[in-house]
């Protein structure tokens, strides 16, 4: 049996529904943010026929209002469920922590509360969910993320890229910041992450292009 993690869709669900086409009948399927959750897109995902199930963490570019609510991993649309910040799963003999959300670097060119919203930020209450009695949780074996640590970014990537975006080079990205801190509170585990849009190994980390899909046995 095999985890299959799947990079940034956006919307585009044809890619994602060939990857479940082609996995086996046991695979779990977990796309790791940026998915295109809106309620407009709902239709698309109909069209698609898929006929089991996939899970998904939210990103940046999500309808997060419709997300952060919830607290339990819940059905959204037909064969579509979201996991929620702060799960922790036992699946197969990996035990997998679990924390959507990210900072939008394009956010001058969104509107806040329309396409673009405060809550998509990871930050200390977030990282309070891995918590128990105010200590960290036992380490999980994997940590899946859709915003790559701050340490990782820094590395891998050029900050001038931010300029493109219309921000400074030493723009903080809050989510990068409290992800790394997560990330150490769990005793750096291998982590998987996406919202970069390329293919990054580094350390005991990997970035996930866009709709990239990486395998791990379980």
């Amino acid at each position: 049996m095999k985890l299959i993690l799947v990079g940034d869709i956006h919307g585009f669900f044809g890619p994602l529904a060939k990857i479940v086409a082609e996995a086996a009948w046991d695979d779990i399927i977990v796309q790791i943010g940026d998915f295109g959750f809106w309620p407009e897109f709902e239709a698309w995902w109909w069209q698609q026929k898929i006929d089991r199930p996939v899970h998904f963490i939210e990103g940046n570019h999500d309808c997060i209002p419709d997300l952060i609510k919830i607290t339990k991993i819940q059905e959204t649309w037909p064969n579509l469920y979201y996991i929620p910040r702060g799960t922790v799963l036992q699946l197969g003999s990996k035990r997998i922590a679990f924390c959507g959300g990210a900072s939008s670097v394009d956010f001058k060119s969104r509107t806040l509360g329309k396409d673009w919203f405060a809550e998509e930020v990871v930050g200390q209450k977030d990282i309070e969910l891995f918590l128990a009695g105010g200590e960290p949780i036992a380490k999980p074996d994997l940590l899946v993320t859709h915003s790559p640590p701050l340490s990782l970014i820094r590395q891998n990537f050029d900050r001038a890229g931010l300029r493109q975006f219309g921000l400074d080079d030493d723009w903080l990205d809050y989510s990068a910041a409290a992800i790394d801190t997560l990330w150490a509170i769990l005793g750096h585990p291998d982590i998987i992450t996406g919202h970069m849009h390329k293919s990054v190994q580094w350390n005991n980390a990997r970035v996930l292009d866009i709709y990239e899909a990486y395998s791990i046995e379980i």
